[in-house]
């Protein structure tokens, strides 16, 4: 599943520095090989597609940016650090918000955007992004939502990485746990519990079981 993410050749979309490039790239490398919905390989350049649609959308409807008038003031609204109110953009005049990547480092932001996530992602009480989606992103539906993702015990839906934690746990039941994931060894998981483990690397590691594990010795998972 990531034999495109990982092929030398992707290195043109991520030094490409204007979004007419990124674009033609994302575009026209990867021909489909099979109907929508039925296997999952993770791409990059898809997310950036997907910004690109949404931050469209925006101007289109609003004349506003996709990040300064819709992810900031949500961030504002989270209480989250100056340094989560801007993103990496194209250098062009588009300026084009990159999405994907993995571009959010500050702890207390992580720990935050997580929480509030994993509490319904409400906004005065309300609910600012789809509950069902939301609910099948994060595995709280009764059939597990997504394709498998690298193996049998790991799922994709939305934007969002799920992994069965049952075995690693000893556990009788499955237990599938929504985490996100970002280049070099960034994990950002949302434990039963309300509990949130993170880890920013560079060293490639994404095998956050063991601290699963440990986290279990505090207060049991399993369900």
């Amino acid at each position: 599943f990531e034999a495109d993410e990982s092929a030398p050749s992707i290195q043109a979309f991520f030094d490409a520095p204007d979004h007419a490039a990124k674009a033609a790239y994302a575009c026209g490398e990867h021909r489909r090989r099979t109907a929508p919905g039925r296997t999952f390989v993770y791409h990059t350049t898809d997310t950036y597609l997907l910004g690109v649609a949404m931050a469209d959308i925006v101007r289109d409807r609003t004349g506003g940016d996709l990040y300064a008038d819709l992810v900031a003031p949500l961030w504002r609204l989270l209480a989250l650090s100056p340094t989560i109110l801007e993103t990496r953009r194209t250098a062009d005049a588009m300026r084009q918000p990159f999405t994907g990547w993995g571009l959010t480092y500050h702890s207390d932001d992580i720990v935050r955007i997580a929480g509030w996530l994993n509490d319904g992602a409400l906004v005065d009480g309300r609910p600012a992004l789809d509950p069902a989606m939301l609910q099948a992103a994060l595995q709280r539906d009764p059939v597990p939502a997504g394709l498998p993702g690298g193996g049998p015990d790991y799922r994709y839906k939305t934007g969002f990485w799920a992994r069965n934690l049952a075995a690693p746990l000893g556990c009788d039941q499955p237990l599938w746990t929504p985490f996100m994931s970002g280049y070099g060894g960034i994990s950002v998981v949302m434990l039963p519990g309300d509990m949130t483990f993170y880890y920013f690397g560079d060293s490639g590691i994404f095998d956050w079981s063991p601290a699963a594990v440990e986290a279990a010795k505090i207060k049991g998972l399993c369900r």
